[in-house]
């Protein structure tokens, strides 16, 4: 089949279109310019595109999505109202393992909100090492900081496995804590913990006996994400030697040796998913702890 048409200048112009654009042509007749159709053809650049409607969210997805809300330490405190409206303002993103989220030194229009998987947020030193500063895992959430005060984010932020992440605009963000005073409070004390959280970081980093730094970690996740049992406290958050070794300053050897060492003593047990289990026998330099 050959169309043509004739140009200013009275030059045939001849497009040829083959079966698989005519039968294109044919189904959106209705819906598409056929002449911007061969014109699009004639300058090799693609048809225009139809709008599409996005596919509708199923509702068993939305009462999923809302339940993670509720989970978020920072919403906890919120009405179901609440909850929904916060829903439907913000963007829902799906990384996977590895993924950037953001990059340090970025500028920053989000909260970020995670309704599953997790996220580790590192720097990079001067010799070009990774440093982890911290993990976030489901109903935790970043990139606050740079929202509050203004300026570009201060770490790289990567999926540390499959996550879904809700994303949060600036405004509605400052609408939320104007607006819903039980979620400011929420806030300060959130930021209070983690200030504590930075300091406890100083000090595993100021140690230079290999176990002591391993031991403060343990101690500081088993606050956060302890669940104390009969025989001591089991960490519920995955973690790989190299994880340990990149929140510690350390060679993965050494992280692997020391944790050998305290499975044969029996002060801790590891699990084949890398879920981790503080014995009592663990605990006995800190009975304070």
């Amino acid at each position: 089949m050959r169309l043509s048409g004739i140009n200013k200048r009275n030059k045939m112009i001849a497009v040829r279109v083959n079966a698989e654009e005519y039968e294109a042509i044919r189904r959106n007749a209705g819906e598409l310019d056929v002449a911007s159709y061969v014109r699009a053809a004639a300058l090799e650049k693609p048809p225009p595109e139809i709008e599409k409607t996005p596919p509708a969210i199923p509702s068993a997805d939305i009462e999923r999505y809302i339940e993670s809300l509720r989970g978020i330490e920072l919403l906890a405190a919120l009405p179901d109202s609440g909850l929904a409206a916060v829903y439907n303002k913000i963007k829902i993103k799906k990384y996977k393992k590895n993924d950037l989220v953001f990059l340090q030194e970025a500028p920053n229009s989000y909260v970020y909100f995670i309704l599953s998987g997790s996220v580790r947020i590192t720097q990079l030193s001067e010799e070009g090492k990774e440093i982890v500063i911290a993990i976030h895992r489901a109903g935790s959430f970043f990139g606050e900081m740079s929202l509050i005060d203004g300026r570009s984010v201060s770490a790289n932020v990567y999926s540390a496995e499959r996550s879904t992440i809700g994303l949060l605009t600036r405004e509605d963000f400052f609408s939320l804590l104007y607006g819903r005073k039980e979620v400011l409070q929420s806030l300060l004390k959130i930021l209070c913990q983690r200030i504590r959280s930075s300091n406890e970081k100083i000090e595993i980093l100021n140690s230079n006996n290999a176990s002591q730094r391993i031991k403060i970690l343990f101690i500081m996740l088993s606050k956060k994400y302890g669940i104390e049992t009969n025989n001591g406290i089991h960490l519920n958050l995955r973690l790989s030697h190299q994880d340990i070794a990149n929140l510690t300053g350390m060679v993965r050897e050494t992280v692997t040796r020391t944790l050998s060492k305290w499975t044969k003593n029996g002060d801790i047990s590891l699990s084949a998913k890398k879920f981790i289990h503080l014995n009592n026998s663990f605990f006995e330099e800190y009975p304070n702890m």
